[in-house]
């Protein structure tokens, strides 16, 4: 056997500890060398993960429901630990931390709670003498991403040891810190993961990568039910898991949060400090100090038993919607530790055959070691937090702004989840006490908002609301910009001034209930197509009777005795043929319209005051469509999985999800709609059955690479335009060429449109609309009539990196364009409407082309 295979190599696991078993109540409870970690012996009342789950911690996978078992049973054993739920994921599984300090704090524990959050909330008023015996808080949290299993099994034996360790330096840590270990971020992926490797493992493993335990199926386990990252998910907030996640963090506010994930089983293990240059430019540059210091610890550990590690390379501390930057904007550090992954029980890589039990060691191992980095670190940890936000009111000064106005005028839906979503951040909006005017944009008292910047989380508002185009660095792991009202396609200025004059009172959800019904009738009531829950009324009001006709025309009618001007667009609702009374009706309409914040008008007559009468041929029918996307190996899951729950859960939709391999067999004219959100490889869609469908009338939605594989198959006409990169870089030597080649990647990107409102695609749309880009391909418009919901606009970049090659190329290229196949349609997103669940904006827009697309 070489040597790097005696490092690497499990091999047979026995029951060993490298400190002596004598005088110990039990041995630690794993079958991997554990160097000295703070304890002289283990407290036989507890009970192991072997007692409660039944197996030994690296020997299986452990599975979700077994995990909060075993933190339960400690809870009950251990009078140092409480165990908590925060949330239900979407498939109903709990999600649960252990809060573990000493006894005596346990009896303090709420009293030690608010003294933390004056660190943040009133730091002024927190004396230097605060941090001799202040407690340090700190949140340990393991494998979002649910197959990236290791961090989990770590988390049960971070648990065991901190309840049942007697003697050494555990008092004394537990007395001076807050430890809150969540163990499980992501229940529904780790469930489906867990769920293969066990089912597909004989009695004796294999490390054979072609066995089917080392090959779980589409989508795999990393995402949660709907296919989503929920790494990505700390900013968005879309998903229970995160929100409550958020709210345990914000509740205690810790100094120091973890990470814990997996990487390519050929790496090593990394931990934080990143790439130095790719750090976020509002993260203060003491926040690296402290992180370089914490890993001397981890490096330290893992140096006792011989594992290999790097830092300051491959993972960045950018955007602050991950795990591990987020707390970087919130007064914290924030550490990502990547263990090279065996996903099965055992793998062959190119150092030996790596086990699951030496992943769990490393991780467990960094857990240790960040406790005592933070035990030992305490007071410059919650000195750092609390200079940090005494510092944001001269930050704001710094910037020069002052506050952010928001213009909300019929976007109130989307404006109440954007304000929702900044109160979850600790962000407070005000209401306007008069009307401002800035650029000559006037924002009205009543449809605006007023958002402060001399606020404690000053700098991460700064990071949702700015609009940076030039970098340090042109080269991101993730996304270069996340302006949140781009986003929710809400207009914003920044304010330069006197905040007395303009701020009024926090805002209430209150203010924003604006639905209601104008009128009532007898003959049929008319609901602008304005609203974001336009969808969602209408297909609620069908399943009450209604048959709902969408007129194509402006027009203007009288309701409760005034004239009204009706935008194009409009949904009519005439009461014939529906079965309901008019009492019945106006009830139905009146909670549907208040509940999706819309306004409904009672007509007095058909006749109109201007435009065609309501009874027009111009009016097109709307059927409840029936929805199905392609999903299965090859395609997108995070596309399909967005697009599916803004249906589902968002709008109420049914949707049914086909299989991309096997589209010859199913029958399409079930449905009036099919959505190809796109995938990895053109080939994985057949193109022939999707066509036969489109000519017999169905409706084809193609979105982000889908489009591409559209326009590749002859669905539409068009030409496609991408960066030559390997040209770009030819002249590069080869050890520049990866960073030279990323640096040629367009890395998130918000661009505008410029988009036709006649067009019923874009019902209720600006004129000018955000879009958020991911890729350099671009393609022509069409050459048909008609066919152009959207184009990029001229100078189109709003905010984030571009690559300079495609400057001046990007003017009047596709961005939604519609075209007709046979007796079908085929309408073509160039980018992904729905990227990661809060581009309210754009997917308004795949909205109608779902809901109004017999109208197209």
């Amino acid at each position: 056997m070489n040597s790097v295979s005696q490092f690497y190599l499990v091999g047979a696991l026995v029951a060993f500890a490298i400190f002596p078993a004598t005088g110990f109540a039990q041995e630690f409870p794993f079958d991997l060398e554990i160097p000295h970690i703070g304890a002289d012996s283990y407290d036989a009342n507890i009970s192991t993960p072997d007692d409660v789950i039944g197996h030994r911690i690296g020997n299986r996978h452990t599975i979700p429901s077994q995990v909060v078992d075993y933190f339960e049973q400690i809870a009950s054993e251990s009078d140092r630990v409480v165990v908590r739920e925060h949330a239900r994921s979407h498939e109903g599984r709990r999600l649960v931390h252990a809060v573990v300090t000493s006894p005596a704090n346990h009896e303090n524990l709420e009293l030690i709670r608010a003294a933390n959050i004056r660190l943040s909330e009133d730091p002024q008023s927190v004396p230097d003498s605060y941090f001799e015996d202040g407690k340090l808080v700190i949140y340990l949290g393991y494998s979002v991403h649910g197959n990236e299993a290791s961090g989990t099994e770590a988390a049960v034996l971070t648990l065991f040891h901190l309840a049942a360790a007697r003697g050494g330096d555990i008092d004394s840590m537990l007395d001076q810190m807050v430890i809150i270990v969540d163990p499980m971020l992501n229940p529904d992926g780790r469930d489906r993961f867990t769920d293969w490797v066990n089912r597909n493992r004989g009695q004796v493993h294999t490390t054979d990568s072609q066995d089917r335990e080392h090959n779980e199926p589409w989508p795999g386990g990393r995402t949660n039910h709907y296919f989503f990252d929920l790494n990505r998910d700390w900013l968005p907030a879309v998903h229970p898991e995160s929100q409550g996640r958020l709210e345990v963090f914000h509740s205690w506010r810790p100094q120091v949060h973890t990470d814990v994930h997996e990487m390519g089983g050929d790496a090593t293990y990394f931990f934080q400090p990143g790439i130095p240059s790719r750090t976020h430019h509002l993260t203060p540059v003491e926040n690296q100090t402290l992180t370089a210091e914490i890993a001397t610890y981890h490096a330290k550990i893992l140096e006792e038993i011989g594992s290999l590690y790097y830092t300051g390379e491959s993972f960045d501390d950018f955007y602050y919607g991950k795990a591990s930057a987020y707390p970087d904007a919130n007064g914290a550090v924030g550490i990502l530790f990547e263990q090279a992954s065996s996903r099965a029980l055992e793998s062959e890589t190119d150092r030996g055959t790596l086990h699951y039990a030496f992943t769990v060691r490393n991780q467990f191992l960094t857990s240790v070691s960040t406790l005592q980095a933070s035990f030992e670190m305490r007071e410059r940890l919650l000195r750092f937090q609390r200079e940090y936000y005494a510092s944001a009111s001269d930050f704001s000064k710094e910037i020069g702004v002052d506050g952010y106005l928001i213009d909300v005028t019929h976007a109130y839906a989307r404006s109440h989840h954007f304000v929702k979503l900044l109160k979850l951040h600790r962000i407070n909006a005000n209401t306007l006490t008069r009307n401002v005017t800035v650029d000559g944009h006037t924002f009205q008292q009543n449809d605006a908002l007023f958002i402060p910047a001399d606020q404690g989380q000053a700098r991460l508002l700064r990071s949702i609301m700015e609009t940076p185009t030039a970098f340090a660095d042109s080269i991101f792991y993730d996304v270069s910009t996340w302006n949140l009202p781009f986003a929710f396609n809400i207009s914003f200025k920044e304010f330069k001034g006197d905040k007395s004059r303009v701020a009024g009172d926090m805002v209430s959800d209150d203010w924003f209930a604006r639905g209601e019904v104008i009128g009532a009738s007898d003959y049929a009531y008319v609901i602008p197509w304005r609203g974001y829950y336009a969808t969602k009324a209408t297909a609620e009001l069908m399943r009450a009777g209604f048959a709902p006709r969408i007129i194509k025309a402006e027009y203007s009618i009288v309701a409760a005795g005034e004239t009204r001007q009706i935008p194009r667009g409009s949904i009519l609702l005439p009461l014939q043929g529906s079965g309901l009374d008019a009492e019945e009706a106006l009830r139905i309409i009146n909670e549907t319209v208040r509940d999706n914040n819309l306004i409904a008008y009672g007509v007095e007559s058909g006749l109109t005051k201007q435009g065609p009468d309501l009874g027009t041929g111009t009016s097109a029918s709307i059927p409840e469509p029936r929805v199905a996307i392609i999903t299965g190996s090859g395609t997108s899951a995070y596309n399909a999985g967005e697009t599916w729950h803004l249906l589902t859960v968002r709008m109420g939709l049914p949707v049914s999800l086909i299989d991309a391999q096997g589209l010859s067999s199913v029958d399409l004219g079930k449905y009036s709609v099919v959505i190809y959100a796109g995938g990895s490889t053109g080939s994985a869609v057949d193109p022939e059955p999707v066509k036969e469908w489109v000519r017999d009338g169905g409706t084809l939605i193609t979105l982000s690479s889908g489009t591409d594989w559209a326009i590749a198959h002859e669905f539409a006409e068009s030409s496609r335009h991408s960066l030559d990169v390997d040209s770009l870089v030819s002249a590069y030597s080869y050890g520049d060429l990866s960073l030279a080649r990323g640096a040629k990647r367009l890395a998130g990107a918000t661009l505008m449109t410029r988009v036709d409102t006649t067009h019923p695609v874009a019902y209720g749309l600006s004129e000018s609309l955000p879009v958020f880009r991911t890729s350099s391909t671009f393609y022509d418009v069409l050459d048909v009539p008609g066919s152009t919901v959207a184009k990029y606009a001229a100078k189109p970049v709003l905010s984030g990196y571009v690559p300079d090659e495609l400057d001046g190329t990007i003017e009047d290229k596709l961005a939604i364009a519609t075209s007709r196949l046979g007796r079908g349609r085929v309408v073509m997103f160039a980018d992904n409407p729905n990227f990661r669940g809060y581009w309210f904006g754009t997917n308004m827009a795949l909205l109608n082309a779902i809901m109004l697309h017999r109208a197209i």
